[in-house]
């Protein structure tokens, strides 16, 4: 670089660091400072207000009662609201994905979470979807409200922070979840006026919207705080939807009782309405019980088929042609058998109407048919399922079918079915929760809160 451009450059670096010295006022002009308002909380009771961005330097998880978070020495992480909006996180499954030592399952986690047995179910998952994740590689946390273990989906529309436990936590919450809990504290009423609208539109048409307002009635005293969402979401799964509608509500009293100023007393109280309906996403392609059976067999894996005989082109089912086919052992107006392969002899096998032989022997010692009644002969309760891969593995105790090796096949060809933009169920199958809630806390300290008491 040319030296006479450096200089140039390092006199405007100068300048401007200089300029905002030059530009404060002196002590003697500058504006008396506002007082900021106290607020006084008990030691039962946390607030946003005292987070900085994403430091949170207070919580009740430790011990129940606040406490700093450098005296606790459990593993707790607090996510404040501002972390919480940078991220658009609202609810357990959009943020416990950006926390430590936590995954989500579903269409939009990171693992299925539908268990390792032949046959997945997402039932649950559909069904309580709050209750899809999980921390430290074991199970799912346990969803608190309040610190009170609940059923309750928490949205962030009424909730200034969570606070994640990692671990158990017997002494402090009672008996649960070895992975811990997900705590969600909802607002409190507060002695200051305030409110906000908020709007937001999402991927695939989503579109949600909230209000909070907060009014002091009557001032230090009397409080109350309203809250309402309304939460229309789609997804990339046409027929998906999810609609939520809640109001909540809390009210804060704090009657000067002893007239005496070291004693606080405070009742507050929250209600909560939720109605939520929807139709949610599939994580799961749909089961395929055809592919399995006409699939090439493959001995050294536990991927290949059943090698199972196709019935002959132009022949429809239940039909009266008179049609003899050898392969299949019989006319096409008779019952037709299902043939199969023992995988460990090679020997084939037909099953006939829901009973099976697999070659017994008369008195004189010959080999029947399965068309003859003998005794001991094997009938609907050996294969009475055979609608699956791996019920039909069991039953016919295929190698290693009692470790479990056989899972059921899903549909990964979206050319047949597109699973990825399609819900299969369509409009015919529905998820809902309905619920009101109810919370009342009275706490009492006397004393500058050397002792203290609630009851929730």
């Amino acid at each position: 670089m040319n030296k006479q451009v450096r200089y140039h450059l390092t006199a405007l670096a100068l300048l401007a660091s200089a300029w905002p010295l030059a530009a404060q006022t002196s002590p003697a002009q500058a504006a008396p400072a506002q007082e900021q308002e106290i607020v006084v909380l008990s030691p039962f009771e946390v607030t946003s207000s005292r987070d900085t961005g994403y430091q949170a330097t207070e919580t009740l998880a430790g011990t129940r009662i606040r406490t700093d978070l450098k005296d606790v020495g459990s593993a707790i992480q607090v996510i404040t609201k501002e972390f919480m909006q940078d991220v658009g996180a609202t609810n357990g499954g959009s943020l416990l994905q950006y926390t430590t030592n936590a995954e989500v399952a579903g269409t939009r986690g990171t693992y299925l979470g539908q268990g390792n047995a032949t046959s997945v179910d997402e039932t649950n998952n559909l069904r309580n979807p709050s209750t899809a994740n999980r921390v430290r590689g074991l199970s799912n946390a346990d969803n608190t409200r309040d610190f009170f273990v609940t059923d309750i989906p928490w949205d962030s529309f009424n909730v200034d922070r969570v606070d994640i436990q990692r671990g158990p936590n017997a002494i402090l919450f009672g008996l649960g979840s070895p992975a811990g809990i997900v705590n969600a504290a909802t607002h409190n009423a507060e002695f200051r006026n305030f409110g906000s609208i908020e709007a937001t539109t999402g991927s695939y048409g989503t579109f949600r919207s909230r209000v909070d307002l907060n009014q002091d009635l009557i001032a230090k005293v009397l409080a109350i705080r309203v809250d309402g969402l309304w939460d229309d979401h789609k997804y990339e799964q046409t027929q998906a939807w999810q609609n939520d509608k809640r109001i909540f509500g809390s009210l804060r009293f704090d009657p000067d009782l002893f007239r005496r100023r070291d004693f606080h007393t405070s009742i507050k109280v929250k209600f909560e309405n939720g109605d939520i309906k929807a139709d949610r996403p599939r994580s799961l392609p749909p089961y395929d019980s055809i592919t399995p059976w006409f699939a090439a067999q493959d001995r050294t894996s536990m991927n290949g088929g059943l090698g199972k005989l196709a019935i002959p082109n132009g022949y429809v089912l239940g039909s009266n042609a008179s049609a003899y086919f050898p392969w299949l052992g019989g006319y096409a107006n008779q019952q037709q058998p299902i043939w199969f392969v023992d995988g460990a002899s090679n020997q084939l096998y037909r099953i006939y109407g829901g009973y099976a032989n697999t070659g017994a022997l008369n008195a004189a010692g010959v080999p029947q048919g399965a068309g003859i009644n003998l005794v001991g002969q094997r009938y609907a309760d050996t294969f009475s399922d055979l609608t699956t891969f791996s019920s039909y593995a069991r039953n016919a105790n295929l190698p290693n079918s009692q470790y479990g090796q056989y899972r059921d096949r899903v549909l990964t060809d979206p050319s047949v079915f597109d699973y990825n933009n399609n819900l299969i169920d369509g409009p015919t199958k529905s998820e809902f929760e309905k619920w009101n809630a109810t919370n009342i806390d009275l706490t009492q300290t006397f004393w500058e809160d050397r002792l203290g008491v609630e009851f929730t």
